[in-house]
């Protein structure tokens, strides 16, 4: 789709899937006297992501154009409660042909 100024704007809507594994500290200790963390309990999860995104852009040159893209997803595990999560992503593409 071209503007009035010759610039082409593009949008896509796409759908993804991933495979996400999440640490998280669930608990460590501080020895009192010095200030030092002691180590660390770490919870480890494997979870599948799929979303749906929605794109939207402008070229600024032949070979490249800036992008934004919404995402929303939903963590999904048999070990715990689904999750829904929004990413925003900003970008540059460059084009090697």
């Amino acid at each position: 789709q071209s503007s009035p100024q010759g610039k082409t704007r593009f949008q896509a809507i796409s759908v993804g899937a991933a495979y996400l594994l999440q640490s998280d500290v669930i608990g460590f200790s501080v020895d009192l006297a010095t200030g030092e963390t002691g180590k660390k309990d770490r919870k480890t999860d494997h979870l599948f992501l799929p979303t749906i995104n929605y794109q939207f852009g402008n070229q600024l040159g032949e070979r490249a154009s800036w992008y934004s893209k919404v995402s929303l997803g939903s963590k999904l595990s048999n070990q715990l409660e689904s999750e829904m999560v929004v990413f925003l992503e900003l970008g540059l593409q460059f084009s090697l042909q």
